[in-house]
């Protein structure tokens, strides 16, 4: 696993605190979930868009919808 370091505003940083406290879990453990999440919904569109494309490709290309 490897370390990476971010710079939060100070603010953001005491509503992650905030939030992870409110569910019984570190900040840290938060920040992963968060990402996790982010990363996911993403990936997800990033597929739906890629979709979206091929079938607007076999569409122009056979004129059927």
């Amino acid at each position: 696993m490897s370390t990476t370091s971010l710079k939060l505003p100070d603010e953001l940083k005491a509503r992650i605190q905030r939030a992870a406290e409110a569910r019984d879990t570190s900040a840290h453990a938060f920040m992963v979930e968060s990402l996790q999440n982010a990363v996911t919904a993403a990936e997800q569109q990033l597929a739906f868009h890629a979709d979206a494309q091929d079938a607007w490709q076999e569409m122009c290309e056979t004129g059927q919808a």
